[in-house]
């Protein structure tokens, strides 16, 4: 990771890499949970 990226540049590709995550209640019903960080993805992003 490039040690000048700055908050805002971080934050921008935390957002932009991260993976929707859901939870299943059966084979039918699929709920949301949000996202989570895909730190591999991240660092690629940030080496950019």
């Amino acid at each position: 990771m490039k040690p000048e990226v700055t908050y805002e540049e971080f934050l921008s590709a935390t957002q932009a890499t991260a993976r929707p995550v859901s939870i299943w209640k059966d084979e039918k019903t699929e709920y949301f949970y949000g996202k989570a960080v895909d730190p591999a993805a991240l660092l690629e992003a940030l080496d950019k």
